[in-house]
C-alpha cells in the first residue's frame, strides 16, 4: 500500500473529564470535595452546574478521580488501572504499583507485573481494598521523597495515597507491602530467575528457587505468568464472574409511582469495587464504615427524598410506592436529609454489615 492509503492509528488525546450523571452538583448539591483535592486549582464551578476542569492547568495526575466518581481521564481509567493490577498479580505474582513520576527517568522495560498509575492518589481506598480482597500480594514503589516535590499531583497527594491505603488495609484486614526498586523485564523468566536465584551466597536458598521456579515451568504457573493472553481472559472471566454475583438492576426501569414513570440508578466504579471486595470477603462489611442516611418513623412517604437522590438509592415501590432504599447505590450526599419536609432523614456513620441486614 502506498504511504497515502496507509490508515494511521488514532490516538485518544489524553484528557479529565467529568462524567455528569455522577455528580451530585446537578441535583442541588454545593460539593467542592474534587477542588480540594486538586494542587493546580483546575476546577471551577457553577451552580447546579458539575465542575469545569482548566485544562491547561490539569495535570492528569488523577487525584480527583480517586476522591469522586465524577471524574475520568480518557485513558488509564479506573476500570482500566484495577484490571492491569489484577491482571498483574495472576500467577502468584506480587501486583506492584507505582506512579508516573517514580518512572519518568527510566529507561528499561519493566516487568510485566508492574503497573504505572498517574499518581497513586488516582486509585480510592475502595480498589485498593478490592485488590487485597481477591487475594492479590500489592506492593507500592515510588520515591517518598519525590512526592513532597511532586510537580504533577501537588504534595497533598501523599497524604491522599496514604489515607486511602490505611483505609483499605483496615477494611480488608491485609497489608500493602513497599518495594524499594522496580523490577525489570530482563530479570522475568524461568533463566533469569536461576540467574538471580542464591545471589546471597546462600546455597540451600539456590537450590530452593531452581526447584520452584521448575516447579512453575511443570505444572503451567510460568506459562500463565508469562502468556499475556492467558492473563487477559483469565482476568476479564474473573471480573465478569465478580460483576454477576453482584446481581445490580441499574440503569432506568418503569415504576408508575415515579415521576414521568420511570427510576433510573447509577452506580460508580468505585462502589463496584467495594461491593465486590465485600462479595470475596464478607468480613468487611462488618468493619467498612461509610455515611448513610436513616430514616425515622417521622417519615409520611412523601418521596421527596427520592426526587433529590442522585443515584436512585432512594425510589418508589414498583409495587406500592412506598419507599425503597438500596443500601448498595448511596454515596452519603446528604441531598436526601435537606429535601425531608419532617426532617425524617439523618445522616450517620454506619458499618455496611448494619445497613446490609
Amino acid at each position: 500500500m502506498t504511504g497515502t492509503a496507509q490508515q494511521q492509528a488514532y490516538e485518544i488525546p489524553q484528557r479529565m473529564l467529568v462524567l455528569r450523571d455522577f455528580c451530585t452538583r446537578t441535583h442541588g448539591s454545593s460539593c467542592t470535595r474534587c477542588a480540594q483535592t486538586c494542587a493546580h486549582n483546575a476546577l471551577s464551578f457553577a451552580e447546579n452546574q458539575p465542575p469545569i476542569i482548566n485544562g491547561n492547568a490539569c495535570t492528569l495526575c488523577g487525584a480527583c478521580q480517586g476522591t469522586c466518581d465524577a471524574f475520568s481521564p480518557t485513558t488509564n481509567t479506573l476500570a482500566e488501572l484495577h484490571a492491569q493490577a489484577r491482571k498483574a498479580a495472576l500467577g502468584n505474582r506480587p501486583c506492584i504499583i507505582t506512579c508516573t513520576e517514580n518512572v519518568k527517568d527510566n529507561h528499561h522495560e519493566l516487568a510485566s507485573n508492574v503497573v504505572v498509575a498517574p499518581c497513586l492518589a488516582a486509585l480510592p481506598a475502595e480498589a485498593w481494598c478490592a485488590l487485597l480482597t481477591e487475594g492479590s500480594t500489592v506492593e507500592v514503589s515510588l520515591d517518598l521523597a519525590r512526592c513532597e516535590t511532586c510537580a504533577r499531583a501537588g504534595a497533598c497527594a501523599e497524604e491522599l495515597y496514604s489515607t486511602a491505603i490505611a483505609r483499605a488495609e483496615q477494611w480488608a484486614e491485609r497489608s500493602i507491602g513497599f518495594r524499594e526498586n522496580l523490577p525489570y523485564a530482563k530479570d522475568e523468566g524461568l533463566l533469569a530467575g536461576l540467574a538471580n536465584a542464591g545471589a546471597d551466597g546462600d546455597r540451600r536458598a539456590l537450590f530452593t528457587d531452581m526447584l520452584a521456579q521448575l516447579k512453575d515451568a511443570a505444572s503451567g504457573a510460568l506459562r500463565e505468568r508469562t502468556d499475556e493472553h492467558l492473563q487477559t481472559l483469565r482476568e476479564q472471566n474473573q471480573r465478569l464472574a465478580a460483576h454477576q454475583r453482584l446481581h445490580l438492576g441499574t440503569g432506568t426501569q418503569f415504576n408508575k409511582f415515579a415521576p414521568l414513570g420511570r427510576t433510573r440508578q447509577v452506580m460508580g466504579l468505585s462502589r463496584k469495587l467495594l461491593l465486590q471486595a465485600i462479595d470475596s470477603d464478607p468480613s468487611v462489611a462488618t468493619r467498612a464504615q461509610l455515611p448513610f442516611p436513616l430514616t425515622n418513623n417521622q417519615c409520611e412517604n412523601c418521596l421527596a427524598c427520592t426526587k433529590v437522590c442522585p443515584t436512585g438509592a432512594r425510589l418508589p415501590s414498583a409495587k406500592d410506592g412506598t419507599l425503597v432504599f438500596d443500601w448498595r447505590y448511596c454515596i452519603g450526599c446528604g441531598l436526601c436529609e435537606s429535601a425531608c419536609p419532617n426532617h425524617a432523614v439523618a445522616l450517620t456513620n454506619e458499618f455496611i454489615a448494619d445497613m446490609a441486614c
